[in-house]
């Protein structure tokens, strides 16, 4: 449940098959998770939906960890 709301979490398809998770945020107000920063005086910063990252590609953890894939796992000598 969105705490935001008392409504389920929004779950949507995207046109490249990945999906989007996503709260109302702060203000209440489902913007269909867009996730730039929203100034509110007395609140300070949020976000204007909060949004759940997707999870990583193999290629993006490969990036990440500093490798191009083409290593092999075997030990050091």
């Amino acid at each position: 449940m969105d705490l935001m709301d008392g409504k389920p979490l929004r779950y949507r398809l995207r046109p490249d098959d990945d999906f989007l998770l996503y709260s109302v945020g702060e203000d209440g107000v489902d913007n269909g998770g867009d996730a730039s920063p929203l100034a509110n005086g007395e609140l300070g910063i949020f976000l204007v939906d909060d949004v759940w990252p997707r999870a990583a590609t193999a290629a993006e953890i490969e990036k990440y960890e500093g490798r191009s894939g083409n290593e092999t796992n075997a030990p050091a000598k």
